[in-house]
């Protein structure tokens, strides 16, 4: 995980865009922008961004099968053909 030790400001970056661009391409860190003092945006590769976009949809992936089984330990489940059966006909199928 990137430390986001990189931190400017939105008119230091404005001013240099193309050296930020740069960075941000070699180090593959992200760099937060802050305006009036406070973090606004946050500049990444569209590499790095894509990356953390798939760890965070495998971690809700992963929070909803641990929900499911704790459901399932929980009695709260069903059988799968009666389940299906149920939405099928919820379905009009």
């Amino acid at each position: 995980m990137a430390d986001l030790q990189e931190i400017s400001t939105v008119s230091e970056f404005q001013a240099n865009v193309r050296e930020y661009l740069a960075r941000a391409k070699q180090t593959a860190e992200p760099i937060v922008l802050t305006e009036s003092g406070a973090p606004e945006f946050v500049l990444m590769t569209a590499a790095e961004y894509e990356a953390m976009r798939d760890r965070l949809e495998e971690t809700a992936f992963d929070a909803g099968i641990q929900q499911g089984l704790a459901e399932l330990d929980a009695g709260l489940g069903q059988p799968a053909i009666p389940a299906l059966e149920a939405l099928g006909r919820r379905l009009g199928l």
